[in-house]
């Protein structure tokens, strides 16, 4: 009976197993007014990173697990989800999403329907916001707009991005786009402080300054692509601009919601090297060496990484009344890297409230996030090969073992130590730390007038706050660190913006047209500080050389510190005019000061103009089925970049005790 009862238990995990398998779904993905094939459909696994387009000819192929939920978007087209089950065949039919139309794109200090958009502008939204595994928001557009190119700085949590909108549009300034959150413009410099001074002896790239908002609490991401839709923000939008608005509370009984997520990820491909075997006799027959062979055979790229397990949970609050609602919510985020000893935790709260008054005639609106991120790095991204661990587990000696006879990382023998250029990845994870605490918050206030009339008045005011401290720790054990007997470094970051804005809308609506006006003022400083403390020649690593970092030699001791301020003055305006829902115009100018540009030209003039033809609303097209918006644009528009230094424009003096100049015609040495 026993026997028995082993076999069926075997055969049932066994049956469980089999049916767990990961299987390949094909099909078809069709029109459902005439049958014909889409190419180009997002096909994604629901919940994860795992997505395919489909074919010429509307076909598909995807891996997904049984019991998996595969989801169908396309431009233009109403999102379709379906169930994965053993057959591996699921064939969908997509319907012209007409409502699509009628959605409201954030245009920058307005909104837009999306028919009645002259520039290029696209939005995500939504559904398409789900994305398992995302700790930034910029990670939730990778692959879903046309002409956004997104790239990692590595794969690290809360590794910052490089994006490009419609392709590089500098050489020399910074080509990261604009963020605008909640209509606070973000300074897009990383809230992350320097890394390990030195590449070669390990350090770690900035991260992204959005970790601190919480994806979940996106309600829209819209970008502005081209120079006539950009303008509007002047001389900050050569690289396009991504606008993130957050989620709000609604009329309606109060619902707390709570969902939770966990997520794998792995290392999908080990790039191929030479195993011990292979090192050795390529060294013996095409070198003629045969020293260093320590007899392992180490595969080093095992040894640094791992599958890493990530959660999210989330909870939230929403409700409220036709005069005053609310969103409030809470998140923490752990996010393992897929290198050992890589993590990210992030503890974020948020809160939205709106009230009306007065008769609907005063609208008042306030926002506050504030984070708590908490990043565990490891030496990636440095300069100098000998620095970066990636690098170091490539090329390192497979006959090297891991660890030697006393259980520590193998550093080389007695008689054989390491050289300079020689580390052990392993070495270089355990006896490195690299700690970074960074408190964020960012608020706004707004209070609008509503004059009944097609007459608005709002003033608006916001600010951003961040702080980081980073805490790096590189042992005396550390075969590159015996001359200097160890390095501790306390590197600081300090970032604060206010913003405050005034606009005045008019719209009005006639028989067969439409007409809407803005004008606006917005002034906004920034201002950046930071110190970096760095000490060396430690007795002891008993303690950590940040907890005590006077405690080493003042030969190896330096601090230094930082300070920079600058600040925009700009006046903007904006005038949309609709005929007969067929021909649209949109005009836009801003002028734009900084204290970053010279004294000769503080100010620059930013226009733009664009038209739009809305050819499927002519008689001779209307009854088309298959053209459900056919728009001609037509735009320009002038832009620029002011992501460049404060003191450019300025003399830059150092003393030279050898050197003579002439300054205001007098000759001064030194």
């Amino acid at each position: 009976m026993k026997r028995q009862l082993l076999i069926l238990l075997l055969s049932g995990w066994a049956g469980l197993f089999l049916s767990a398998q990961e299987i390949t779904v094909t099909g078809k993905v069709t029109d459902a007014a005439d049958g014909n094939p889409i190419p180009g459909v997002n096909v994604i696994v629901e919940g994860t990173t795992t997505g395919t387009v489909t074919n010429a000819e509307g076909n598909y192929s995807i891996k997904a697990w049984p019991g998996s939920t595969l989801v169908f978007s396309f431009v233009g087209y109403t999102t379709q989800k379906a169930k994965v089950d053993e057959t591996g065949q699921i064939n969908i039919s997509l319907s012209a999403d007409v409502m699509n139309l009628e959605e409201v794109v954030v245009t920058g200090y307005g909104t837009s329907k999306k028919k009645d958009l002259t520039g290029a502008v696209a939005s995500v939204r939504g559904d398409q916001l789900t994305k398992a595994g995302a700790s930034t928001p910029e990670q939730l557009l990778q692959g879903r707009i046309a002409g956004v190119q997104i790239v990692s700085n590595n794969g690290e949590p809360g590794a910052g991005t490089q994006i490009k909108v419609r392709g590089a549009s500098t050489i020399r300034a910074n080509a990261q786009p604009l963020y605008v959150i909640d209509g606070i413009p973000l300074d897009m410099q990383s809230t992350s402080p320097d890394g390990i001074a030195g590449g070669a002896l390990g350090g770690a790239p900035a991260t992204s300054p959005l970790t601190a908002i919480n994806p979940t609490d996106i309600e829209s991401i819209d970008i502005l692509k081209d120079a006539s839709a950009a303008a509007i923000y002047g001389s900050r939008a050569a690289n396009g601009v991504i606008i993130i608005t957050t989620k709000k509370g609604k009329e309606g009984t109060s619902e707390i919601t709570y969902a939770t997520s966990v997520s794998t990820s792995h290392l999908p491909k080990k790039l191929p090297v030479a195993s011990a075997d292979e090192w050795v006799a390529y060294r013996r027959d095409s070198l003629g060496v045969t020293e260093y062979n320590y007899g392992a055979n180490t595969n080093w790229q095992d040894q640094i990484f791992r599958n890493a397990v990530s959660y999210d949970h989330n909870l939230s609050l929403v409700g409220g009344t036709s005069k005053t609602n609310y969103r409030a919510s809470l998140n923490y985020t752990s996010q393992e890297g897929i290198i050992k000893k890589s993590d990210l935790q992030r503890y974020n709260g948020r809160l939205n409230v709106m009230q009306k008054g007065l008769n609907d005639f005063l609208v008042i609106e306030a926002n506050i996030n504030a984070s708590q991120i908490i990043e565990n790095r490891v030496p990636v991204g440095a300069t100098g090969f000998e620095g970066d661990l990636l690098l170091n587990a490539l090329q390192a000696n497979p006959t090297w073992p891991v660890y030697d006879s006393l259980g520590k990382p193998f550093q080389g023998t007695k008689n054989a130590a390491f050289t300079s250029q020689e580390r052990n990845p392993i070495a270089m994870l355990e006896y490195t730390s690299d700690l970074t605490r960074t408190t964020n918050i960012l608020a706004g206030v707004s209070g609008m007038l509503d004059f009944k009339n097609g007459l608005s008045y709002k003033l608006s005011f916001g600010t951003n706050y961040a702080n980081a401290n980073r805490f790096i720790n590189q042992s005396q054990k550390l075969s590159y660190m015996v001359s200097t007997s160890g390095s501790g470094q306390i590197n600081n970051k300090e970032l604060y913006n206010y913003i405050v804005e005034q606009t005045l809308n008019y719209s009005k609506t006639f028989a067969n047209q439409s007409v809407g006006a803005m004008l606006g003022y917005s002034y906004q400083e920034y201002t950046v500080r930071g110190s970096n403390m760095r000490g060396g020649g430690y007795a002891t690593d008993g303690i950590l050389y940040t907890n005590k970092i006077d405690a080493g030699l003042n030969t190896y001791t330096t601090i230094s510190s930082y300070f920079d301020n600058y600040k925009f003055q700009s006046y903007f305006g904006r005038i949309n005019y609709n005929l007969m829902e067929r021909y649209l115009l949109t005009a836009t100018v801003r002028v734009d000061g900084s204290s970053k540009f010279g004294k000769n030209k503080q100010y620059g003039t930013f226009p733009s103009v664009a038209l739009a033809w809305r050819m499927s609303e002519e008689e001779f097209l209307k009854n088309i089925s298959v053209l459900s918006n056919l728009k001609l644009r037509l735009g320009w528009g002038q832009t620029g970049n002011s992501e460049i230094g404060t003191k450019n424009s300025q003399y830059l003096y150092t003393p030279d005790n050898g050197s003579k100049a002439i300054i205001g015609g007098a000759t001064i040495i030194g």
